[in-house]
């Protein structure tokens, strides 16, 4: 029988595996967290181009449903009462909103274009709108008395559930001129 034989012992083979799972374990986790956090920005990218898309779509209508064609400011007893914003301002559908005060209260889910068709490849998502009339001295505060201001604020949110949820918000101001 030989006492020296070259190669590793039970106890050296199962310290080599203890000492591997207690190095790999934080790595494991490391790697779970940068996919999930990818796909997180995958979700992100694509909120953003859904609020970017609806806040475009709202920014080529009109200021309100009495300004004159080719645009031009209006007086304030003919600016749009805030209880009148949204699509049953006048019976419209998102077909023929021609004003940014029809989108106010807007929600879905699917999103959809203009022609009111859902968009493909986003069903995980929510967009809504809010349309306010703000004053420049506080632009987080909706004014409902008259007379009213020049200025609305118009906030496009986006939301999704999937990956531990998340929301996207475009806020901008449209001045009446």
């Amino acid at each position: 029988m030989r006492r020296n034989q070259a190669g590793f012992s039970l106890i050296e083979t199962v310290m080599v595996l203890v000492m591997t799972a207690i190095v790999a374990i934080p790595l494991v986790v490391r790697i779970y967290e940068g996919v999930r956090s990818s796909a997180s920005g995958e979700l992100q990218t694509k909120a953003n181009y859904l609020a970017q898309d609806l806040m475009e779509e709202i920014l080529e209508k009109k200021w309100d449903e009495n300004t004159p064609a080719g645009g031009g400011t209006i007086g304030n007893g003919s600016k749009t009462a805030h209880t009148a914003f949204g699509s049953g301002e006048g019976g419209e559908t998102r077909t023929s909103f021609d004003d940014v005060d029809d989108y106010q209260g807007l929600s879905e889910n699917p999103p959809k274009d203009n022609t009111n068709t859902t968009i493909s490849g986003f069903g995980e998502f929510t967009r809504a709108v809010s349309v306010v009339y703000v004053d420049t001295s506080d632009l987080n505060t909706a004014v409902t008395s008259t007379p009213r201001p020049d200025y609305k604020r118009i906030q496009v949110t986006v939301t999704w559930t999937v990956n531990g949820g998340g929301s996207v918000q475009l806020v901008t101001l449209r001045g009446n001129f």
